[in-house]
């Protein structure tokens, strides 16, 4: 019995992931955690919340992926059912401009920045490599950090295609 336990040991150690940082997407898509980071397993009103914002229209479906749990936002990853992310882009930017007096659209980097009850959503559309479609959905607090992620295209440097 004593000669198994160092077996189990050396086997557990070996099959653990190598870098925790990354997460495996579909389509050998690889997307990099900012420290700080944790995945968080989506609770019914997460999801409910998630659908409310995504999944409210026939013509698209973004079911959601994961969610990215920091201490100063909250990062929704959505990936496009049988549909590309500018199409998405559009609809949203349309639904958006109807029902919004306050919102910001950057229709280059097709980003969206607009306010919910003292909450600042930004919503990002990324084409990885033109066959990988991800589309994420961030809720923070901080007006400033919502700037840096509606401005600056970071969470696309995050993602990294592996073929």
């Amino acid at each position: 019995m004593n000669y198994f336990l160092p077996f189990f040991l050396i086997i557990g150690i070996s099959c653990t992931p190598k870098d925790q940082n990354n997460i495996i997407l579909p389509n050998n898509v690889i997307l990099k955690r900012f420290p700080g980071e944790y995945i968080k397993h989506p609770s019914d009103n997460d999801i409910e919340y998630y659908e409310s914002h995504f999944n409210n229209l026939i013509d698209y479906q973004i079911p959601l992926f994961k969610i990215f749990v920091h201490e100063e936002y909250k990062l929704y990853l959505g990936i496009p059912f049988e549909n590309n992310n500018l199409d998405i882009f559009n609809i949203r930017t349309r639904q958006l401009t109807d029902l919004k007096n306050n919102c910001s659209i950057d229709s280059i980097a097709n980003n969206i920045l607009y306010n919910i009850k003292q909450k600042y959503i930004i919503e990002n559309y990324y084409n990885i490599e033109d066959h990988s479609y991800f589309i994420s959905f961030i809720e923070t607090l901080n007006d400033s950090l919502a700037k840096v992620f509606y401005t600056r295209d970071g969470l696309k440097e995050r993602f990294l295609y592996k073929p």
